[in-house]
């Protein structure tokens, strides 16, 4: 499948846990044309915000 740009993503640990909620920048097309240090994905939320959310 076709990843399109602003498209959700979801970002998994090696255990195969969500550690984010992302938003993809680039579509999968400009994969092969890269620069050094291109942002591919925004992040939305990660699980640390929990951590860190004044309660």
């Amino acid at each position: 499948p076709e990843l399109k740009k602003n498209t959700l993503l979801a970002v998994f640990n090696q255990k195969n846990e969500i550690i984010a909620i992302a938003r993809a920048t680039i579509d999968s097309s400009s994969f092969q044309n890269l620069k050094l240090n291109q942002k591919v994905a925004q992040n939305l939320v990660d699980k640390g915000y929990y951590l860190r959310k004044r309660q």
